[in-house]
């Protein structure tokens, strides 16, 4: 199916809706962290959440992934300010941490863990080439690039010249 490149926003379309008609771009709900903190708390705690949060921690989500998904829908429902999703965020780990060890989930997970493909990279690049034919080619490489620095230098603006230097030996 054809995506036609006329099916986009009018340069200027955001503009013309009616002003404060997304959640953010009204006053928040909390004017302080501590009420937002209660708020996410009692929210936390509604049995059908707590039912939520103990599998989702149970079957390997991390509690990062979950902190971060509740505090941005606070957000986005115009609860609290992005300043105010980065001051409860440890709080928020917290709950939801304790929830897990209150429900004696296994092995919770605090962090999605970071895929270092790196050194897979690199011992499949070794298994795959021979690296002193690579540091061989890299030092002919080399070695043609410097030579032909030393020609360009000795063949300057100032010195002479094959023809010149011919005349000279003809004298």
């Amino acid at each position: 199916m054809a995506v036609s490149d006329f099916d986009a926003p009018v340069p200027g379309q955001s503009l013309t809706s009616e002003p404060k008609s997304w959640s953010w771009e009204r006053p928040p709900r909390f004017a302080k962290v501590e009420d937002a903190a209660m708020f996410i708390w009692n929210k936390l705690h509604e049995q059908e959440q707590l039912e939520r949060i103990i599998v989702l921690l149970d079957v390997g989500v991390s509690v990062d992934s979950l902190t971060k998904t509740v505090i941005f829908g606070g957000f986005v429902d115009g609860a609290y300010t992005p300043d105010f999703s980065a001051l409860l965020f440890p709080i928020v780990q917290r709950m939801i941490f304790s929830i897990g060890k209150k429900a004696e989930v296994k092995n919770i997970k605090l962090s999605k863990p970071k895929v270092d493909n790196t050194k897979k990279l690199v011992s499949d690049l070794l298994k795959s080439r021979n690296i002193n034919e690579d540091r061989l080619q890299v030092f002919e490489e080399e070695k043609e690039e410097r030579e032909e620095q030393f020609e360009e230098i000795k063949s300057g603006l100032m010195s002479p010249k094959k023809n010149d230097m011919e005349e000279e030996d003809e004298d």
